[in-house]
């Protein structure tokens, strides 16, 4: 029996220069009793390969099956029951042990629990059981995750270096394990791996290069004589070419292009020199006016991984021009007039720069942050057009004109406050029309990087309170808080359960672009308030509906609504009971199914609209009533089973359940879905990225494929930097 097809399956990723053929018309089978083994280089195309085979990504073209079906249709239900997955990221659960995360893939029966214990006996983790992610070691996790994937029983495991982090002795450990399952009817294995040979019997070899899938096998021992040649003469050339052109100077692979407003120069190049000796990633900068730095984007952006803009609204300009996508905030600053030190022509305001006794220069408005800011706060009051008949002096940067105060080629100029404070020749005037209009200083990451994690880390060296921030305030510019820096976060969202369908994608983009890892947790919104009552600390939470984040509103700030779901009564194609409405529920020998109303928003909001309609005591009193369901979901599957003979859930929950199921509106029922970040998290920023990912417009797509109502407010819901 054949359990996983792939046929003419092509996968590309759109690179800088370049369209990447990440996996490039593959055809092949994987049948029962098999393991495929897949070895080749980094970059060859294998992590893709078991994605695809997961359904976490489409293909371009082509066609995959898992056991006759298209794994990237089915919900996370079948698709966990149908297939195993261990990533090389393991993607625990933090506030789970190490029983809990394993159990966490089963259906909470005994027989469950048992084959829980069994595999946690074989892979040696049973004396870690109540260990949780943090205290055990990267191999003991991994372990763990392995167990994760097996506790189903599932069809297929798809295995992505499952024994990466492991010694020689538990690496065999984990592969008999493996094989022992493997050996049971209608079960196949796909596996990635380096490892030149394994302990497993009968495996099918292929080799990947350049997203080109051969199948063959290579004698390991004639390889292994062949490589040391290979790598005895590589040795001898590299030694002829050292004894004729001298030491050699090795390079970072990845080095970073970083456009900057000339005037943050002081504050960015101590921080810069300090991220390349910390990360060896070396930073190039090209310093210019944001106006000028813009219109060079937008021209070529080739090559280019950042822009520094004195001003944001040069980065949101970039942004609805499609050339950055993610922006941090720096620190903030406000235009002043510049006088020599100790004002000595007593300047006050701009009405004692208008009667031509001193020279003003300003910065060119289509060049310059500051010149921009000067033009929109005088436009306001009426004096611009005076005020710039008046300027002797039109500089391009700010820099620049400070420069020309310094050695009194003006008598006065309009810079930055944190610019002048640089200067000790150089003291500073405020005037209202100016303090009207602060600006943020901004780091933004190119769409077209193709270093967007190391973008990003250097993003948020530059924004993190004990890296960039201090040198920022050194140089005399207002602060913005921001995030203690780690090269790469781990983040925790809570998030329910009605969730998964909709942003897991969104979340796996988010990783791979910022190189940080997203620990979720899915549940009813009841038991995840339950668990932040008992400890738990999420950076952010994405409730079900608004009822359950007001429950912990302290500790969030205020939340945006994403989304809304309506409440509909799920039957049986056909409606074979002809039910109209809530009210024909309490027919007598009706199967109905109800969500939990403490463990679930579901549940909480089917209760009340009940109360509502005055039918929640009729549902109560019959017997065939089920109310334990903590998600939508189970009410489906006993639905599809014939457990049941009618559900109130989700319109979400019925997305893949359209040729089996109907769904009947409940008119004035709905749950809002808020997204809130934590008022104490240390990732704060980083958070709120996640939501702009959450709500991009294939976002939006993926919500209302699933039948959800969008309700993100551009305007209000995304933070302004």
């Amino acid at each position: 029996m054949t359990i996983l097809q792939f046929q003419d399956v092509s996968r590309r990723w759109q690179g800088r220069h370049q369209v990447v053929d990440a996996v490039r018309d593959v055809t092949f089978a994987v049948n029962s009793g098999e393991c495929a083994v897949v070895r080749g280089p980094s970059g060859a195309g294998k992590s893709t390969l078991l994605l695809l085979a997961a359904g976490l990504l489409k293909p371009d073209s082509g066609s995959i099956t898992v056991r006759g079906d298209d794994p990237a249709q089915a919900n996370g239900s079948v698709r966990s029951e149908t297939i195993g997955v261990v990533f090389q990221s393991m993607h625990l659960l933090p506030y789970f042990d190490a029983r809990d995360n394993i159990l966490a893939a089963g259906d909470g029966s005994s027989d469950c629990t048992d084959r829980a214990h069994t595999l946690m006996k074989a892979l040696r983790i049973d004396d870690r059981a109540g260990h949780l992610p943090s205290e055990l070691s990267i191999g003991e996790r991994q372990r763990v995750a392995i167990a994760r994937a097996l506790l189903p029983e599932p069809n297929l495991l798809l295995a992505d270096e499952p024994t990466g982090n492991l010694d020689p002795e538990t690496s065999d450990v984990v592969f008999e394990t493996i094989d022992h399952w493997r050996g049971k009817p209608d079960r196949a294995v796909l596996m990635a791996t380096h490892q030149p040979e394994l302990p497993i019997s009968d495996t099918i070899d292929h080799r990947m290069e350049q997203g080109v899938l051969r199948r063959g096998f290579a004698n390991s021992a004639l390889m292994f004589f062949l490589g040391s040649v290979l790598a005895v003469a590589l040795l001898v050339i590299m030694l002829v070419r050292l004894g004729d052109q001298g030491p050699a100077t090795s390079a970072n692979e990845t080095s970073l292009r970083l456009y900057c407003a000339a005037g943050i120069k002081p504050a960015v190049e101590p921080v810069a020199r300090a991220f390349t000796a910390e990360t060896g990633i070396p930073i190039e900068i090209q310093y210019g006016g944001s106006g000028t730095l813009l219109s060079q984007l937008e021209i070529d952006p080739t090559g280019v991984d950042l822009y520094l803009a004195a001003d944001d609204s040069y980065a949101r300009t970039a942004r609805e021009r499609n050339l950055v996508r993610e922006i941090l905030p720096l620190a903030s600053m406000r235009a002043v007039i510049a006088v020599p030190a100790g004002n000595p022509n007593d300047i006050s305001g701009f009405e004692d720069l208008l009667d031509g006794r001193f020279k003003l220069g300003l910065a060119n408005p289509d060049a310059a942050a500051v010149g921009r800011v000067t033009r929109t706060a005088l436009s306001a009051t009426g004096q611009w057009e005076e005020v710039r008949r008046n300027a002797e002096v039109l500089k391009p940067t700010v820099n620049e004109l400070a420069n020309d105060l310094t050695i009194g080629s003006i008598d006065a100029g309009v810079i930055w406050d944190a610019t002048a404070r640089q200067y000790d020749a150089i003291d500073h005037v405020h005037v209202p029309a100016l303090d009207a209009v602060p600006r943020t200083v901004v780091i933004a990451v190119t769409t077209s990087t193709d270093h967007a994690p190391e973008a990003l880390r250097f993003a948020r060296y530059l924004a993190a309170s004990d890296r960039g921030v201090p040198s920022f305030e050194t140089h005399g510019y207002e602060t913005i808080p921001g995030e203690p820096f780690e090269a790469e976060p781990t983040l925790l969202l809570f998030a329910g359960s009605m969730f998964n369908q909709a942003i897991e994608d969104r979340i796996n983009a988010f990783e791979t672009r910022e190189g940080v890892q997203v620990d979720r947790v899915y549940n009813g919104c009841g038991i995840l308030v339950g668990q932040m009552r008992a400890g738990a600390t999420p950076d952010a939470y994405f409730a079900c509906d608004q009822a359950f984040l007001d429950q912990v509103q302290s500790r969030f700030e205020p939340g945006r609504t994403v989304s809304s779901n309506p409440l509909v009564i799920a039957v049986a194609e056909g409606n074979p009971h002809e039910i109209a409405t809530i009210n024909d529920l309490a027919r007598t020998g009706l199967r109905i199914g109800l969500a939990h109303p403490e463990k679930s928003a579901l549940g909480h909001l089917t209760m009340t609209r009940l109360q509502e309609a005055g039918q929640l005591e009729a549902i109560n009193a019959a017997d065939t009533l089920k109310q334990d369901a903590p998600q939508g979901d189970f009410l489906v599957n006993a639905l599809r089973t014939g457990a049941l003979d009618a559900a109130i859930v989700y319109a979400s929950n019925l997305a893949f359940s359209q040729d089996e199921l109907d769904g009947i509106l409940i008119p004035d029922a709905e749950a809002t879905q808020p997204y809130a970040v934590a008022v104490d998290s240390p990732h704060a920023q980083t958070m709120e990225r996640l939501l702009q990912s959450i709500t991009t417009n294939d976002g939006r797509d993926r919500f209302e494929s699933l039948g959800f109502e969008w309700r993100f407010d551009e305007d209000t819901g995304k933070q302004t930097p």
